[in-house]
């Protein structure tokens, strides 16, 4: 009975940890947990009104690192990103003050969605082909950067 439960407690440590879930839904799904590679990222920067934001600019904090892009049309493009990076997108105004933002995390899945949570986090998810995303990113009032595809 020892050996039993002693079994049943490795394989449940095993069974929860956050890879083998990953692995699981890849197996169950057929979609693989991670797919590797690069994608690029057009994002387009609105008010609450659909207006673009031509002025200003956009703060990237992206592993560590930060960068300012001036948005170009209300639009800001980024290259060579990791389907597993998570980066911050900090809107500013002409000044350099700051007037939302948001925490974007990429994932993998069978359809390709873009959705904000209440704390203001982005989820996008990309199907494991996808090259590139068109985002809509519109200021809310309360400072967050909502999340949407562009279609």
């Amino acid at each position: 009975m020892r050996f039993l439960a002693r079994c049943a407690l490795v394989l449940r440590r095993i069974l929860h940890t956050d890879a083998f879930r990953r692995e699981y839904l890849a197996f169950c799904t057929g979609v693989p947990p991670e797919a590797e590679g690069e994608i690029s990222l057009t994002a387009r920067f609105q008010d609450g009104s659909g207006d673009a934001l031509s002025s200003g600019a956009v703060r990237v904090l992206r592993g560590g690192q930060s960068a300012d892009h001036a948005l170009k049309g209300g639009e800001l493009r980024l290259a060579q990103l990791s389907r597993g990076e998570e980066l911050t997108l900090i809107l500013l105004d002409a000044q350099g003050a700051e007037l939302g933002r948001t925490t974007v995390r990429f994932s993998t899945g069978a359809v390709i969605d873009a959705s904000t949570d209440a704390a203001g986090t982005s989820f996008v998810t990309l199907k494991p082909d996808t090259a590139s995303v068109d985002l809509v990113f519109t200021l809310r009032g309360d400072g967050a950067l909502a999340c949407a595809l562009r279609l």
